[in-house]
C-alpha cells in the first residue's frame, strides 16, 4: 500500500506467491520493484511487516537482551546466519522477539533512509490493545484470532492477562478448527465465559461459517483493505 501524504490517496496492489527460501522471496521482490516504476522512487517511509512462524514473547520483568536466541531456542529452529530482533510491546509489558528477514530490509534501505520493520505478531497485539481499550465490559476469556492463507495467529486473554500467543499453520478448515479448538482445551476455557473474535478473512469465508455454526455469537472484525493474503491490519 502506496499513502500519498500530500493528497492523502492510497494505492493499493498486492502479489501472492509461494516461497521456499527468504533468497528466493529478495529476487521476487526484486523483479516486482523493476516492473513497477512507482517502487523506484525514493520514499520518506517505508514500512515492513514480517510475517513467520519465528517469533516468541518474554515479559519485560525476565527480558535480557543478550539472550534473544536463547528464548528462541525453545520455540523454533534457527540457522547460525538468522538475525534476531525484538519489540517492545508497551500495553502488555512484554517484548516480541522474532527473526526478520534482512535480506529484505536491505532491498528496501539501498533507496531509501527510513525503513521500519515489525513482526506481524507484535502488530496483531498492539491492534488488539487498541481494541480492547474501547471495549467497557471484557470477558473471562477473550480470544482473538487473525487468519492467513496458510496460518493464523491465536491470542487469548484470561481477564487482563495474556495467557496464549501463538501461530499455527494449516492446509485445510479441518486443520484450522483442530488447531482452534486444541489450544481452547488446553486452556480449560469455558464457552460461557469467552468471547471469540475473528479478522483476517471476509464474512462469506468457509473458515467464518464453521465457526459461525460453533459460535454464533462470533465478532467479526472487518477490514476495509481486501487482500488475498490477510485482511486484518
Amino acid at each position: 500500500m502506496l499513502i500519498d501524504k500530500k493528497t492523502n490517496d492510497h494505492t493499493y496492489f498486492e502479489y501472492a506467491f509461494e516461497m521456499t527460501h527468504p533468497e528466493d522471496l529478495e529476487e521476487k521482490l526484486k523483479s516486482i520493484i523493476q516492473e513497477r516504476a512507482v517502487l523506484q522512487r525514493k520514499f520518506e517511509k517505508v514500512n515492513i511487516i514480517h510475517h513467520n512462524s519465528l517469533f516468541t514473547n518474554i515479559p519485560k520483568e525476565v527480558f535480557d537482551k543478550t539472550l534473544l536466541q536463547t528464548y528462541l531456542d525453545y520455540n523454533v529452529k534457527l540457522l547460525p546466519t538468522d538475525f534476531i530482533d525484538y519489540d517492545y510491546i508497551g500495553k502488555f509489558d512484554l517484548y516480541n522477539i522474532y527473526v526478520p528477514f534482512v535480506n529484505i530490509n536491505n532491498t528496501f534501505l539501498n533507496t531509501n533512509k527510513q525503513v521500519h520493520y515489525a513482526h506481524s505478531s507484535g502488530m496483531f497485539m498492539k491492534k488488539i490493545g487498541k481494541i480492547r481499550k474501547k471495549q467497557k465490559q471484557l470477558p473471562v476469556f477473550d480470544i482473538y484470532i487473525n487468519v492467513f492463507a496458510k496460518d493464523f495467529q491465536i491470542l487469548v486473554f484470561h481477564n487482563e492477562q495474556i495467557v496464549l500467543i501463538n501461530q499455527f499453520e494449516y492446509d485445510t478448515v479441518d486443520d484450522f478448527l483442530y488447531f482452534l479448538f486444541f489450544a481452547i482445551e488446553s486452556l480449560e476455557i469455558k464457552d460461557s465465559k469467552a468471547k471469540y473474535h475473528i479478522g483476517g478473512v471476509d464474512t462469506n469465508h468457509i473458515i467464518i461459517k464453521n465457526l459461525l455454526d460453533f459460535n454464533p455469537k462470533l465478532d467479526i472484525i472487518i477490514s476495509e483493505y481486501h487482500s488475498k493474503i490477510n485482511n486484518f491490519f
